[in-house]
């Protein structure tokens, strides 16, 4: 077996392939298909700051000197707030 350099391998590689040529389709078509340009959404999606998914609010003077040789514990605030709820304590 012959050793080739990641760089021959990509060589050999590229000089295999080419780009493809882009079409429009209407999105209900798009299955199996990969975007040949990126999409901008003009607005923010979700309007607002949120999680669906479990998160945490940290201030970062608490975590400023922390490090793996230095670590720092931090109090967690018991509560939950659901998806599209605005939490409505300070975190301190």
């Amino acid at each position: 077996m012959k050793t080739i350099s990641v760089r021959e391998a990509i060589d050999l590689i590229l000089g295999c392939v080419s780009p493809m040529s882009c079409k429009d389709i209407p999105i209900q078509d798009g299955l199996g298909f990969v975007l040949g340009e990126d999409v901008v959404c003009r607005d923010d999606v979700p309007y607002q700051d949120n999680s669906a998914m479990d998160g945490y609010a940290i201030r970062s003077q608490d975590i400023e000197n922390a490090s793996q040789e230095n670590p720092v514990s931090l109090r967690a605030l018991p509560g939950m707030i659901a998806a599209g709820e605005v939490f409505q304590e300070a975190v301190s």
